[in-house]
């Protein structure tokens, strides 16, 4: 069976990472596990994007060679990206020789098939986005997408033919199920109202890059460079990346959608390959009702959030506020409330409680049950779980399993197991194992406290079945999720 293959963007190494970035790694991380708990082998690839001309700049700026600035903040990536959990298989940078190769590789390729032509360019472009920009994309003289001052550029350039495809990538924007969420299809499709238009592909007057095969002379336009990222990780254009393409899904903020449903995609066609499978795309986190960014200086530093609360804490918050359907606000009180309210007081307190009877009334051992009373609404809960993770539907997901935990600690309260003693082992058993499959379905969103749940119970099993047989002793009780006090 073919890899299932899911991908982010390849991070821009001008700053260090912030929970937008954060949220684009667990979201990608939380369905790269799932996949693994329903047994598909996966290759996760996440990495850093290192040339530009803003990066030439900033190294400059801080009187450093632009090697060692991309090294050091490569490592810095790299980093965060081990302390906050992120379980990536292979971590990617642009810098390396890999890399380069394939870009001189597909440069070449479609040079020699006539997609490349040697022009002049005369336009704006945004240092700080990459971005080339025509006179009526400009918002008051400025980038729409950060609100930064351009500049023109005229120089001698190559140019992929980019409009050759037009009519392929519209249609394959066009088609159902490419790009999630579906509205996202017209702000794509609204970039061809005027036609598509050729890629400035090299810059003549930039240094840091890769250089272009047939023009030494032309260093590769980074957004060109960049994108090739998801196939050099996966050895193309040699043998065996058949085993990983297309990708199933790759994993974007939608201010850089257009730049894979349009640029990517075309780019593909031109290769003879298959777009992916998905795109999608993530909303913004704000703050107050600004889009929080490294330019504007509103950034939250993800490695402090959970040095403070905790990684599953954090996870668990991320995943939960950002939707398909808008931005999400950070707010730090809120995201107080919610751990206390959510992992706290509702699914910590259903352990607890279930930990402390059984401890209590049956020594610590699960007891057997006369019935299986929560095993349709844990088998009905996993169910819907499965298809909206499937249709990355993530928060979604999340919110059945808490209707779940509710519907449990309901069946507590209903039921009074400290007063009803025949029922008691019934009541008990039916607890442990809903707890077990809930750990299950929270494994993809907090690996840490999923496993911490299951050594309380006492039980390694990670099927996703309801079990009429569960045996064994409970672990160690602990408070799964302390207060945070404000």
């Amino acid at each position: 069976m073919k890899k299932f293959y899911i991908t982010t963007p390849i991070f821009y190494v001008n700053d260090k990472p912030h929970i937008g970035h954060a949220y684009t790694m667990f979201l990608a991380d939380c369905i790269a596990r799932f996949k693994r708990i329903q047994g598909r082998e996966v290759f996760f690839l996440t990495g850093t994007d290192e040339h530009g001309e803003k990066i030439e700049k900033t190294a400059l700026e801080k009187s450093v060679s632009v090697e060692k600035f991309v090294d050091l903040m490569a490592s810095s990536f790299k980093e965060s990206w081990d302390k906050l959990g992120i379980s990536n298989d292979y971590f990617i940078r642009t810098s390396d020789k890999n890399h380069e190769r394939t870009v001189r590789k597909v440069l070449t390729m479609i040079y020699e098939k006539g997609d490349v032509y040697k022009g002049f360019y005369d336009g704006w472009y945004c240092i700080s986005c990459e971005t080339y920009l025509d006179d009526n994309e400009l918002k008051d003289g400025k980038c729409p997408s950060c609100g930064k001052d351009v500049v023109r550029k005229k120089e001698e350039s190559y140019f992929f033919r980019m409009s050759r495809y037009e009519d392929k990538v519209r249609e394959w924007i066009s088609e159902e199920g490419h790009i999630i969420p579906e509205y996202r299809k017209s702000e794509m499709l609204n970039f061809f109202k005027n036609g598509l238009k050729d890629l400035s592909i090299t810059r003549s007057k930039l240094k840091w890059g890769v250089k272009a095969p047939f023009d030494e002379s032309h260093t590769v336009y980074v957004w060109f460079d960049a994108l090739l990222n998801y196939l050099s990780a996966i050895g193309y254009p040699d043998g065996g990346f058949e085993g990983y393409w297309p990708a199933d899904v790759q994993v974007m903020g939608k201010d850089i959608a257009r730049f894979h449903a349009v640029y990517w995609v075309a780019m593909l066609f031109a290769l003879d390959l298959k777009p992916p499978e998905k795109m999608l795309t993530t909303n913004f986190w704000v703050v107050g009702k600004e889009k929080m960014s490294k330019s504007k200086g509103n950034t939250v530093n993800p490695l402090n959030l959970v040095e403070r609360f905790g990684l599953d804490q954090v996870r668990y918050y991320l995943l939960k506020e950002m939707t398909l359907s808008g931005d999400a606000s950070f707010d730090e009180r809120g995201f107080i409330q919610t751990v206390n309210n959510d992992l706290g007081e509702e699914l910590g307190n259903l352990l607890n409680r279930t930990m402390v009877m059984s401890e209590k009334y049956f020594n610590s051992e699960i007891p057997k049950p006369e019935r299986q009373d929560l095993k349709e609404a844990v088998e009905r809960t996993t169910r819907d779980f499965i298809s909206l993770m499937n249709n990355y539907e993530v928060d979604k997901a999340l919110k059945e399993v808490w209707v779940l935990i509710k519907q449990c600690n309901k069946y507590v309260n209903d039921k009074k197991p400290w007063s009803n003693e025949l029922e008691r082992p019934t009541i008990i058993y039916n607890l442990i194992e809903s707890l077990r499959v809930i750990s299950v379905l929270l494994e993809p969103f907090m690996p840490g406290k999923a496993v911490e749940i299951r050594k309380q119970l006492g039980v390694e099993s990670k099927s996703l079945e309801w079990s009429a047989s569960t045996t064994g002793k409970n672990g160690e009780r602990f408070i799964l999720f302390p207060k945070i006090e404000v």
